[in-house]
């Protein structure tokens, strides 16, 4: 597999107002950070290739907005018009767009809002011999607007404990504690994406040295649960068995939709 990283590309952008027509906004911005490239050998499987690898190609696009709080990305109002590489081959067809396959429910944001992550996923390859790929579409981001802070003292880390504060109250479905660490992973069938972040603190007022390991939205018998996983550090050995918890969110959400036409060389 080759992973490769790339110029940015400009992009303007359009608010989505509550109502009336849409505005023109050219403080948006949207570049290619990355791509990558497996193409499956003999053997693979599904979407893996031998080594654990995803197969097909990933392209990593990061939005900014100064002045704005991203969230993350509206999938279900994101559009892709088309990606291809520089000898016509479709990596996203028809039959993708319709079911949405080239989203995977997963968006980085910086800590400070100023930077958002996500990416395109196709499961075909470029051609043998192509040098450039290209990604015409939409984006809709998401911006928090009115923010607001709550805090939960004495939240357990243990399995089934509960988080009841915030836009989005969780359960504790699993812990692993090592010497220095406390990995747990909190679930919700609530929306997740009024939240900004989740701050963890010791008794004194001291903030834990966290860090979100992972994002996975995970269907089941008709439901959709988002699970998020933490890992909280300490600097000596000892047991993290409670924590005051604060959650930062946003009571409103505006949409920013970002008209996408960007291009990458592959190298290949």
């Amino acid at each position: 597999m080759k992973t490769l990283a790339f110029c940015a590309v400009a992009a303007a952008a359009i608010v989505v107002a509550a109502a009336g027509p849409l505005d023109e906004d050219d403080r948006a911005a949207v570049q290619v950070v990355g791509l990558a490239v497996a193409r499956p050998l003999p053997g693979d499987k599904g979407k893996q290739s031998l080594t654990g690898h995803r197969t097909g190609t990933v392209l990593t696009l990061a939005v900014t907005r100064p002045g704005k709080h991203l969230l993350g990305i509206d999938e279900k109002l994101s559009v892709l018009e088309a990606f291809t590489d520089d000898r016509g081959t479709k990596l996203v067809g028809e039959s993708d767009r319709m079911l949405r396959t080239y989203f995977d429910g997963k968006t980085w944001t910086a800590p400070d809002g100023k930077r958002c992550l996500f990416e395109v996923l196709s499961r075909r390859v470029p051609a043998r011999g192509a040098r450039r790929v290209t990604l015409k579409g939409r984006m809709v981001v998401q911006c928090g607007r009115d923010g607001a802070t709550a805090e939960q003292a004495h939240f357990r880390l243990a399995k089934d404990s509960r988080l009841k504060i915030g836009p989005a109250p969780m359960k504790v479905t699993g812990v692993q504690r090592g010497d220095k660490t406390t990995i747990f992973t909190m679930s919700t069938k609530s929306a997740v994406d009024r939240i900004a972040a989740i701050r963890f603190y010791e008794a004194d007022g001291n903030e834990i040295d966290t860090q979100l390991l992972d994002k996975a939205v995970v269907g089941f018998m008709g439901n959709t649960f988002y699970d998020w996983t933490y890992c909280l550090k300490t600097d000596k050995p000892r047991y993290v068995e409670s924590v005051t918890a604060r959650v930062e969110y946003f009571n409103k959400i505006e949409k920013i939709a970002v008209p996408v036409n960007v291009s990458a060389g592959v190298g290949l």
